[in-house]
């Protein structure tokens, strides 16, 4: 698993608006948006994608600083990955 670039990936989608957008709506190459030797696998992808979309969908807008890191946190619980 690349667990640092999927971290990267939740830390960007809480604290980006915009980048949650392309997590939102256009998951399936969030590659695209990933440096080359970063790439996530796509069994990878298809293993988180129903948990981090439900997640990130909850998500106020804008997430508060002060939230931030309780949210990441929450997130990377629920894919096992901190």
């Amino acid at each position: 698993m690349n667990k640092n670039t999927i971290m990267t990936v939740i830390t960007r989608a809480v604290t980006d608006f915009g980048f949650r957008q392309v997590v939102l709506y256009d998951f399936e190459n969030i590659n695209n948006y990933i440096q080359e030797t970063e790439k996530i696998n796509t069994d990878l992808l298809e293993t988180i994608k129903t948990t981090l979309i439900s997640e990130i969908e909850q998500l106020p807008v804008p997430v508060e600083p002060k939230d931030r890191e309780q949210i990441i946190n929450t997130i990377y619980e629920k894919l096992n990955i901190k």
